[in-house]
């Protein structure tokens, strides 16, 4: 979206658009996808992550700085995933906050009129049912093994204990299977495909 370009974000439709680009280019023989991304939303995500894997040529993810979460559902799905030694590398996991608003101390209570007991579940001051706080936390865990799932089809390695939401640096990353090799920099990844 225009808001997640502005914030520094990238758009994921805008992502696989440029993948096709690449796929469909006689001259590029790799694809070199450089990430730098703490995550975000999962909406699309997963579709890019599917766009990267079935691409038809050889990809490479790097980083020399951040690839967690959502960038790493990503990048996991590249043939290879080079990362430097002090990179920051994972985060395998699905979050929702979910805020609690103590009315008698603010002063104020809101109240959602709604259709549906699950629809607005989580609203910003409105307390949260059991049923909804069950709902959530299902979709949740669907979210989740769904992402632990694709990180497996192309990084087998990795174990169940490794995707548990924290991060490595590049070096770890590179011992548990996250990353098949680790570089100094994108040059030097570079100079060892053109070799």
């Amino acid at each position: 979206s225009n808001y997640d370009k502005a914030t520094g974000g990238a758009d994921v439709d805008e992502f696989r658009a440029e993948l096709a680009k690449m796929a469909a280019r006689p001259d590029v023989e790799t694809v070199v996808i450089h990430v730098n991304s703490p995550g975000g939303t999962v909406v699309g995500v997963r579709e890019a992550a599917d766009a990267v894997y079935n691409l038809g040529k050889p990809t490479v993810t790097f980083t020399d700085d951040l690839m967690a979460s959502a960038g790493y559902f990503i990048g996991s799905q590249a043939d290879r995933v080079v990362v430097t030694p002090s990179s920051a590398i994972g985060s395998i996991g699905v979050y929702q906050v979910l805020y609690e608003v103590d009315t008698t101390r603010d002063g104020y209570k809101v109240e959602a009129l709604k259709s549906g007991d699950l629809k607005g579940a989580g609203i910003y001051g409105v307390p949260i049912t059991p049923e909804q706080k069950a709902y959530l936390q299902a979709n949740i865990e669907e979210m989740g093994a769904d992402f632990r799932s694709t990180v497996l089809r192309k990084r087998s390695l990795v174990s169940m204990d490794d995707m548990r939401g924290q991060d490595f640096t590049g070096r770890t990353a590179a011992a548990k299977g996250l990353a098949t090799g680790l570089a100094n920099g994108l040059d030097e990844l570079i100079a060892e495909l053109n070799a």
